[in-house]
Parts: structure tokens; sequence; C-alpha cells
């Protein structure tokens, strides 16, 4: 027995440590870049200075205060860097990984399920990717995992102890809606496996005993849902109205569109194999609760948990929301990926413990290459990915490839958009201040509040002009009045041209928005981004400004930026 718990704790603490490193590789040099990386990252620098705002001038509301004080308390606690906060995802995913090998233990309490399971996170592309950036998958991750974990400790407790911890799980659940809001509707399943546990345990003898708890449970989730609505009322009103537009055909349309969102979701976070394997565990639990109920009464209750947590959250979420994002499901998967375990050493039984360990590392590093050659189909940032109904993807090795080098780019381990900025950073140094300041070309480049790279003050702050917020003035003024004397254009990130766009005042402030008139503005008809680059360069010549080569050739910034150095 005590070696049985030493190789679990070994392969625990080795499949961690891979986890870890594989998260950390590269890391201090990737940089802000990004959309919503840049925009939580300005949020965060203010919450850091103590402005606790929830939007940057006028632009969207984000009301996620939880995700905001994680950030500022990493750019607090690691250093004002621009990797501070993706260090503090990476060491909060090792935190993930443990309260999963908990939960695995708790549910099933069998070692191969803790060990196989906490084994298919770490190598998981979508929790890779999420943990090296600044977005809020990895925290509502550790909310949902903790919550869920209370949730069970309180189901499976009576009296004051099972109270506390469906208290706590309430309050861990509201931290969770506080990162991502639509997370609020877990309540409903956690709520309803907690009844379901008393029930399996003592009948309906004593069931008023379940209101206080789940009272206590609902209390910090009914706060949070007002806080919501008080904050975002118009997401909040958009949500609630989504059924009501579909003209009446709702209720038919309903059994599609949460079928096709349980789909796309576990298959966009995971890979076809896995979809396929969850699907097998569904078929596999519905006949076991037909045949042998009461001898599988602890499998039934521990998967099910696992297994249809995810599933009644998707019924919900299915009628308020037009879309699902592979990404936003992300919490859910750990559920999901035990459910898969838990399933195959209860079909498996207690024969052939060594055979078992060997299929099951086959099934870790099956998930782990589908995933990746899955991982191109199901881009994490597709907005109409759920739109449709996503067709399989098998490893093959053009898959593979093709799906390991988008996730390569992804997760920033390779030069794309996402790290331009902290490169245009690094060549540039000391040569940008207050009198020599860089103008940011084409106006299509990051027009959208709060989503300027360069003006982080990690980066270059008010010492980056984007052109766009001066178009009502020409090239040469603007350089002339900002004392600018380094102009880059560059095509990472560049966007179609704005209609609208908010200004950027300085000292980190937003300005209102305003329409935007390129073509009168530049004298081009129509305005391209091409047209914009032969602008610039004309001034440029006129100006006696001079090319600069600080990029090596083959490089990404090559292809896509250009530098000059007014005199």
């Amino acid at each position: 027995m005590r070696s049985a718990r030493l190789t679990t704790a070994l392969l625990l603490a080795a499949m961690v440590l891979i986890g870890l490193l594989i998260r950390l590789d590269g890391i201090t040099g990737i940089g802000v870049g990004g959309n919503d990386t840049i925009f939580y990252y300005s949020l965060a620098e203010q919450w850091a200075e103590g402005h606790l705002s929830f939007q940057l001038g006028d632009s969207i509301v984000v009301f996620r205060p939880v995700l905001l004080a994680f950030n500022a308390l990493a750019l607090k606690l690691l250093g004002h860097t621009d990797y501070a906060i993706k260090l503090a995802n990476v060491l909060l995913d090792v935190v993930n990984m443990s309260l999963l090998a908990l939960l695995a233990w708790l549910v099933s309490g069998r070692r191969l399920v803790v060990v196989a399971s906490v084994a298919a996170y770490a190598l998981l592309p979508i929790a890779i990717w999420s943990a090296r950036q600044e977005l809020p998958h990895t925290l509502s991750t550790f909310f949902v995992l903790l919550s869920c974990l209370l949730a069970w400790l309180g189901t499976m407790a009576e009296g004051r102890k099972a109270r506390a911890r469906m208290l706590a799980a309430g309050v861990c659940l509201s931290g969770s809606a506080m990162v991502h809001e639509e997370l609020i509707l877990l309540a409903a399943p956690l709520a309803l496996f907690h009844v379901l546990g008393y029930i399996s345990r003592r009948g309906f003898a004593g069931w008023l005993s379940l209101v206080p708890g789940l009272a206590l449970f609902c209390i910090p989730l009914l706060l949070t849902i007002a806080l919501i609505a008080w904050q975002q009322p118009v997401q909040v009103s958009a949500a609630l109205g989504s059924p009501a537009g579909m003209s009446g055909m709702f209720l038919a349309r309903y059994p599609e569109i949460f079928a096709r969102y349980l789909w796309n979701g576990v298959l966009g976070s995971t890979s076809t194999a896995f979809a396929i394997c969850v699907g097998l565990c569904i078929v596999y639990y519905l006949v076991s609760s037909r045949r042998n109920a009461r001898q599988y009464r602890d499998f039934l209750f521990g998967c099910g948990f696992c297994l249809f947590t995810p599933v009644l959250f998707m019924a919900l979420y299915a009628p308020f929301f037009g879309t699902v994002f592979s990404r936003g499901v992300l919490p859910l998967i750990p559920l999901s990926i035990i459910a898969v375990f838990y399933t195959f050493a209860h079909l498996w039984g207690e024969r052939a413990a060594g055979m078992r360990a060997i299929v099951c590392t086959g099934v870790v590093g099956l998930f782990a290459v589908s995933g990746l050659a899955s991982y191109s189909a199901f881009k994490v940032g597709n907005r109409e990915f759920g739109k449709t109904w996503a067709g399989v993807t098998w490893p093959s090795p053009a898959a593979l490839r093709e799906g390991y080098r988008e996730f390569l780019t992804d997760a920033r381990y390779v030069p794309s958009y996402a790290t331009h900025w902290r490169r245009l950073f690094d060549v540039f140094g000391d040569r940008v201040d207050s009198n020599a300041r860089l103008l940011v070309t084409p106006s299509t480049v990051m027009h959208a509040a709060g989503r300027r790279a360069l003006q982080t003050q990690v980066y270059l702050g008010d010492n980056a002009i984007y052109r766009l917020d001066h178009f009502d003035r020409s090239l040469e003024a603007l350089i002339s009045e900002k004392r600018i004397r380094y102009v880059v254009f560059t095509l990472a990130q560049s966007r179609r041209p704005p209609a609208v766009h908010r200004p950027y005042r300085y000292r980190g402030r937003w300005g209102e928005s305003r329409s935007v008139d390129l073509v009168s503005a530049y004298g081009m008809d129509p305005y391209s981004r091409m047209d914009e680059y032969q602008q610039v360069s004309h001034v440029m010549r006129r100006l006696g400004a001079r090319e600069l080569a600080l990029f090596p050739e083959g490089s990404y910034e090559k292809a896509i930026a250009r530098i000059w150095q007014l005199p």
C-alpha cells in the first residue's frame, strides 16, 4: 500500500512538473499582444495603481473584478513586467492540476484515474495556451474546480459541515462568475447533484434539511447576479432576450442548438477522439444505470457528477448565447477528463493492473496528439466556430503538422502577431522618449479602445503615438507637434478601417467615440493600407528620414514592418 502511494505521488509530481515546464517555456519573452490580452493588461495597470475601473474611457464595460484584482496582484507581487500575469497564470494552473487530482480522488477513489486525469490536463493544448496569456480561463478553471470540489464535499457531508461547505462552494462559484459571467449557470447542476446525493443516501425522508444548505449556496450567487445585472445591463438584457428573438421557434430548435453547442464545445476544447470518448461514456453510463443501478451506485453518482455537470451547464447556456467559444468551455473540461478515465477504470474493473496502466498511458498520449491535430480546425478565438456543426478531425500527419504549427503560434512559442509588440519594444530600447516619440501606422492597427499594446506602461506609454488618434491633422503637423523621431508601419493586428473609434488621451485616458473618415482625412478613395503605406513612405522621403534595418532577414517582423528614423 505504501509503495502504491509513493508511486502515485511520484507520477503526479512528474506530470505536474512536465505541465509546468511546458507552460514556462520562453514565457519571459512573449510580451503583451493579441486583442483581449492588451485590454486586460491595460485594466490591470489601472487596478494596480488603485483605479478600480471596469472600462477604459467609454469602451465596453468588463465587470470581472476577481479577474482584474488577480491580474493587478500579479503585477504588484511579481513585478511590473509584461510576463507577470502570464507567470501568475502558469503557477495557478499548477494549483488547478492539484485540485483536479484531489477531485478525481474524491470522486473515484482510484489512483489510476487521478494520475491519468492530471496527465491529460497537463498536456491539453488549450489549457497550455490559456496559461500563457492574460486571459481569464485559467482563473475561471480554478474557481470552477474549487466550487465543484466544495460542492462534492458538501454533498457527502451532513449538518453544519454540509452547510458550511455549500456556502463556500457558492462563494467560489460567485468568484468564477466574476471572472467569466456565464459560469453562474453552474449553480443549477451543482445544486441538483447536492439534492440527488442526499436522496441517494437517505431517500426523501427529512429532505427539508437540505433547504438551509441550498439557501446558503444561493445567497452569494444571487448577490453576484444582481451585481452583474447592475454593471452590465445591456449584455444581460441581450442574453435574456435571446430565446424570444427566435420567432417562436426556439423550442423546436433547442435540441439541435444544445447538441451542437455541447459537441462543438467539447470538440473545440479537446479533440475529436476525446469528444467521441465522452459520447461513449454517456452511452455506457446510461446502460449501467438501467442494469446495475444499485450495484454501481457510487460509480453512477461520482461519474454522473463529472459527466453531466458540463452537459447540464450547456443545456442552460444554449438558450441565452448565440454561439459557443471553445476556450470558454475550458473550465468544464477537467470534469469531463475525470469522467472519461473513471468510466475506463470502472469498465476494466480490477483486472490486470499493469495492462490498465499501459492502456491509460496510451489514451493520454492519444488525447495529447489528437488535441494538437484538431487544433487548427477549432481555433480558440474563432467566433463562428459554434454556429455550425464541427466535423471530425483525425490525427493524420498533415493535420498534426498544421495543428502543431498553429498551436506554437497561438501559445506564443514562435514569433507572431502576438509577440510583435514586445519585439518592437526590444529593438527600440532607450531610443524612444518624450523628445523622440514613436509614431505607429497604419490607421487600422489596434484601433479599439484599450487595445494599443505599445501604449501600455510596460512599453512606451505616452511616447507611442497612433496616427489614427490624430487623423484630423496632416502627417507632417503630427510629427512636429508630438516630437516624432521614429515611424513604424506594421501589418501586425491591422484590421479593417474603423467606422468609429475611441481616440487616446494622454496619461492613460481614452476619448469619446467619434466617426473616422480616412478617405477625406488622407485624400485616398477608397482607403487602403497599401495606399497609406505609400503616403507614409512619400512623407518620410520628403522629410529626409532613413529606413532602419533593425530586424534580421527572414524574421516575422522583417516581413510585416518598416521603421524610419527622422533627422
